[in-house]
C-alpha cells in the first residue's frame, strides 16, 4: 500500500533503527498485577491482597525477506543484538538498550527493553542463504514511577 506508515525500533542508546518492510499483522499487549493469597483458617477462599503491578509486555513478529533486506540473516542479528549488555574490559558497563516501539502513536512516549527474540528460519536459497525469517518479539516497559488507574484511563 502506497503512503502507508511502517512501524519501526529505535534504539534509544545509539539511534540505530530497524524498519519493518511491512507492519505486523497482531500486537499483543499484556499487563499483569501482583497479588497475595492469605488463607485464613475456616474460611471457604483465600483473602486476596494486592502486592503491587506486575510487568507490561508488548509482544509481535516480523516477517523478514530477502525481497526487503539485503541480508535477512544480518537484520535477524539486528534485532538479537538489543537483548545483550555491553562489557568493557570484561565488565558491563551498559544493561542491554532502551527502545523505542514506533507503531504510530500507540508506544511513542514509552520506553522499552526487548526480552525475547525468537527466529524462525523459514526458507533458504539454492546456496543455503536465509530468504524469509519470522522473528517473534517480546518487549517489556520500562516504567520509573508508578502509573495510577487514571492515567491509564485518560
Amino acid at each position: 500500500m502506497s503512503g502507508e506508515q511502517l512501524a519501526q525500533i529505535v534504539d534509544l542508546d545509539t539511534g540505530d533503527r530497524f524498519r519493518f518492510a511491512a507492519n505486523p499483522e497482531m500486537f499483543q499487549d499484556e499487563k499483569s498485577t501482583a497479588f497475595a493469597q492469605i488463607e485464613i483458617p475456616g474460611m471457604s477462599h483465600p483473602k486476596t491482597q494486592f502486592t503491587g503491578g506486575g510487568e507490561r509486555c508488548v509482544t509481535f513478529t516480523a516477517r523478514l525477506h530477502s525481497g526487503s533486506y539485503e541480508d535477512v540473516q544480518s537484520e535477524v542479528r539486528k534485532l538479537q543484538a538489543w537483548m545483550y549488555a555491553d562489557y568493557e574490559g570484561g565488565r558491563l558497563s551498559r544493561a542491554p538498550h532502551k527502545l523505542l516501539l514506533n507503531v504510530g502513536g500507540t508506544w511513542s512516549a514509552e520506553k522499552w527493553v526487548m526480552r525475547s527474540c525468537a527466529a524462525v528460519y523459514r526458507r533458504f536459497d539454492k546456496n543455503l542463504s536465509l530468504v524469509y525469517a519470522e522473528a517473534t518479539m517480546e518487549f517489556l516497559q520500562l516504567i520509573e514511577t508508578s502509573v495510577s488507574y487514571g492515567e491509564v484511563r485518560g
